[in-house]
């Protein structure tokens, strides 16, 4: 008598055209896996670049939420570094610095607090750590914050040797990190990792007649 074999008990075929998977949907497409991104930059005019780099401005005043997308939702996770670009246009009236931020740098006039202070115009001038962007209606304790404003947070910012010119844009845009000049990614080095980014926009496809 033959004994008798036991089946074990997760002895179970799967089908081949189940267990394979398509080659379609396994395989990410090339345009999605490979979308160009850079480094995310914000531009803001003269003289609030200045002061941001050079004089303590911890707070970007802005009058709507849309820099940082879900009100600076991406900060959840931590500060993350932008370039900041000093705009052609500056602001117009000239801002005059408050009582209370003169006393807090002082000096007893705006015009003092700015002599000798670098303002160039379109470029890139810095770097800044972003932590927050808060809301109109959520208390802000800085002497920078303006009411009835939304607040871009500020924790620390670098100040370019050697600013690069650079065309800006409104909003927060993406710069190529590899057209960053060599000072300015030395000076970088050490937060380039830290750095948020932005995806290229596509280029606009422009329709010709076929008489062209």
């Amino acid at each position: 008598m033959e004994p008798v074999q036991k089946k074990r008990k997760y002895d179970v075929t799967i089908p081949q055209d189940v267990a394979t998977i398509p080659q379609d949907v396994a395989t990410i497409p090339q345009d999605v896996a490979t979308i160009p991104r850079g480094v995310a930059t914000l531009s803001v005019k003269q003289p609030a670049a200045a002061l941001i780099l050079y004089r303590g401005k911890n707070v970007e005043n802005r009058s709507h939420g849309s820099i940082f997308a879900k009100n600076g939702r991406i900060f959840q996770n931590g500060a993350q570094w932008i370039l900041i670009h000093a705009g052609k246009a500056r602001q117009k009236p000239e801002p005059m610095l408050s009582d209370a931020i003169l006393t807090t740098l002082q000096f007893k006039d705006t015009a003092a607090a700015m002599e000798g202070v670098d303002q160039e115009t379109g470029a890139v001038v810095g770097a800044a750590l972003i932590s927050a962007q808060q809301r109109p209606e959520e208390p802000c304790q800085s002497i920078w914050a303006s009411d009835g404003e939304y607040h871009i947070i500020i924790e620390d910012v670098i100040a370019f040797s050697t600013p690069q010119a650079f065309k800006g844009r409104l909003g927060l845009f993406p710069i190529d990190w590899n057209i960053l000049s060599d000072s300015i990614q030395s000076e970088l080095q050490h937060v380039k990792d830290a750095f948020m980014n932005r995806t290229f926009p596509k280029p606009k496809l422009v329709q010709t007649s076929q008489n062209e």
